[in-house]
């Protein structure tokens, strides 16, 4: 389940956060991006979410690894 997660974490923060943003920045952005699919006024915030949304993941996920189990 945490590697799943991990997957989608790093899903979010890379291909559907920093290229999208990269791709908005160069005004080529396509249709397998999320960001895509909102008004083009909430592309960049969707985009900036998404990438934060992603982060969070997987600092949480690194957080709980760090910390022993409870038993």
């Amino acid at each position: 389940m945490r590697e799943a997660a991990r997957v989608l974490g790093f899903l979010l923060l890379i291909p559907q956060g920093v290229v999208a943003l990269f791709l908005l920045a160069r005004g080529e952005l396509s249709g397998w991006v999320l960001a895509s699919h909102l008004p083009a006024r909430l592309q960049v915030p969707g985009a900036v979410g998404i990438a934060l949304l992603g982060l969070a993941l997987i600092l949480v996920l690194r957080r709980m690894e760090c910390r022993p189990e409870d038993r």
